[in-house]
């Protein structure tokens, strides 16, 4: 990406001073509760008894009724009620410098220390692992197909 392109927006040093930053940790402000977890498993469509059934027989590693995977993240973001009119982002607090003013997060990977579980209160912590360049003039946009 020239400097044409990016308005003097030097990626290469974001790179190398942004990379590897954390946030600090937000603790979340509410604890894990099984009727969220019974609706996620009801959304994607998943019959396991152990997220499903609170008094279902499990691993001695889960003291009480555990979390999904995939539904660890409604827990762990720290809720906004009533909604932020301004809503920020962890990252862009930090004061992570911007070619423009939006911020796509493409993508991230989840690290658990131990099963969650009903009752836990939990904390998340965000690391800038990369930057890429936004190449706007290649994005193009899905359409469903035209009804037949």
């Amino acid at each position: 990406m020239g400097d044409g392109e990016t308005g003097g927006y030097d990626l290469e040093a974001a790179r190398r001073d942004w990379i590897g930053r954390e946030t600090e940790k937000v603790a979340a402000p509410y604890p894990v509760e099984h009727e969220p977890i019974r609706r996620h498993c009801q959304i994607v469509g998943s019959t396991d008894p152990l997220y499903l059934d609170p008094d279902h027989p499990r691993p001695a590693r889960y003291p009480r009724p555990p979390a999904p995977p995939t539904a660890i993240p409604i827990f762990a973001l720290p809720g906004r009620l009533p909604p932020d009119p301004e809503p920020r982002s962890q990252v862009i607090d930090m004061g992570l410098p911007l070619l423009d003013r939006n911020f796509t997060n493409m993508g991230r990977e989840l690290e658990f220390l131990r099963p969650v579980c009903v009752g836990d209160r939990l904390a998340t912590r965000t690391r800038i692992a990369r930057r890429s360049p936004t190449d706007r003039k290649s994005a193009t946009a899905w359409r469903p197909p035209a009804s037949r």
